[in-house]
């Protein structure tokens, strides 16, 4: 037989009333009242948990009970010797089930002393049980061919408790599925694909050596939620089975199912929920707001990060190496507070063997025009020059301008070389360009 052998019943914050009951498989009497903590209980979700495949979100829960007198004390004593399993937990929130599992006697612990004093209690979903149940029928393996719906609510029904627990009529399990080959109906209102695809019953056994031997049935379960990419876990008195890449859609249909496959109704929601004031949307933490004295002072400390250099690593641009160097790091606008300095040198070396055209004197001046290309996203540092009598340079200023392509000049001015073969005449060039402000809208 099985009964409640104690419970706790409390409200939560929102006025609803919370029943916490132990059931003892063993039992047949009348239920005794205990006391928990002021926060009742604790539910917890892990993918990893008691788990090992991402597939399956354990959960588990948490109470203190309160040990009081000697027919609570008598619970501890029945831990000692009672097989996993004789031990339940039904959690009740306004008459409807809430959350169900076994009793973890190895998880249990309390403090020696004179009533009252705390018993930690701990209990898990029980899907893991499944790795040691067969999947088969009572008098051997399933045959034929069955729905998806039927091998997931034949497995999660080998749970011990859900016969306990569930009856006709019951929401066993919630789905949120959305895989469908093109034959298949597609009703928002009707099953779901898992009603509709069959799988042959011989997959999960085989014969080895002469002897049947059947998966288990957290295998079979793994199997198909892996090939449908979704995850199981158990909440609001239900297991449910959901898609995650299902999650992006705007609204999504979740059918309900009893513990035989049987489809109940399927229910709409809505990716976006108000948070407010009603029942099913009022914050559940609140924050504290007070009033300070007016401020007589004020300070900003504003600091500069250190400056950095960009081209660090940058190979010199010479005969051999004629590479364009891109530099991809991010650098923000500031609101028009940000430049960049570019610092350097120029080294132009010339040798020639005959004067330059139309001169006769080896030590004309000349003027070398060096373009450097500066982008920044889709705008180009730009300037012009204009060469001036007596081989002066006169530049205009300096803007960023959002047509990319556009240059920067500096020049490089001496007397030309003599008539030689021989010599080879180097010039050297300082760079210290500060750009404007970048623009607001660069990044």
């Amino acid at each position: 037989m099985s009964a409640v052998r104690f419970n706790s019943i409390f409200p939560t914050e929102r006025g609803e009333e919370i029943t916490l009951e132990i059931w003892d498989t063993a039992y047949s009497g009348a239920a005794t009242s205990f006391n928990t903590k002021d926060n009742g209980y604790n539910l917890k979700y892990s993918a990893n948990g008691f788990e090992e495949a991402a597939q399956f979100m354990a959960t588990e829960c948490e109470f203190v009970f309160w040990i009081e007198n000697a027919t609570h004390e008598a619970l501890i004593t029945d831990f000692v010797t009672a097989q996993e399993g004789r031990f339940l937990v039904r959690i009740l929130k306004d008459s409807v089930l809430e959350w169900t599992g076994f009793i973890l006697f190895d998880s249990t612990s309390y403090e020696e002393v004179d009533y009252p004093f705390a018993f930690q209690i701990k209990a898990v979903d029980g899907i893991g049980t499944l790795k040691d149940v067969d999947f088969k029928d009572i008098s051997g393996p399933y045959t034929g061919k069955s729905k998806m719906i039927e091998y997931l609510t034949r497995a999660l029904s080998k749970i011990s408790y859900v016969s306990e627990f569930y009856g006709a009529g019951d929401v066993f399990l919630r789905t949120s599925v959305d895989w469908w080959e093109e034959t298949m109906t597609h009703s928002p209102t009707g099953v779901d694909m898992l009603d509709q695809a069959y799988l042959s019953n011989a997959v999960y056994y085989e014969y080895k050596n002469g002897v049947l031997e059947y998966k288990s049935c957290y295998d079979v379960i793994k199997d198909i939620l892996t090939a449908l990419e979704c995850r199981i876990t158990y909440a609001k008195g239900a297991f449910w089975i959901e898609q995650i890449s299902y999650r992006i859609a705007t609204t999504i249909i979740q059918r309900q199912w009893e513990t035989d496959g049987t489809f109940i109704s399927a229910v709409n929601y809505s990716i976006d929920n108000d948070i407010d004031q009603t029942a099913s949307g009022a914050l559940l933490a609140t924050g504290i707001y007070e009033f300070t004295a007016p401020l007589s002072e004020a300070r900003h400390e504003f600091k500069a990060l250190e400056r950095r250099n960009f081209f660090a690593g940058a190979e010199n641009v010479d005969d051999t190496h004629t590479g364009i160097d891109t530099f991809y790091t991010p650098i923000h606008g500031n609101s028009g507070e940000t430049t960049l300095r570019i610092t350097g040198g120029m080294v132009l070396r010339i040798s020639s063997n005959t004067f330059a055209p139309g001169y006769t004197n080896p030590l004309e001046p000349f003027v070398a025009v060096i373009r450097l290309n500066i982008f920044l996203d889709n705008y180009g540092l730009q300037n012009s020059y204009t060469l001036q009598a007596s081989y002066q340079v006169a530049f205009t200023p300096v803007i960023w301008h959002a047509t990319p392509g556009l240059y920067v000049c500096q020049t490089i001015s001496g007397p030309f070389l003599a008539n030689t073969t021989d010599d080879i005449f180097t010039f050297t060039q300082g760079i210290d360009l500060i750009t404007p402000p970048l623009p607001e809208n660069t990044e």
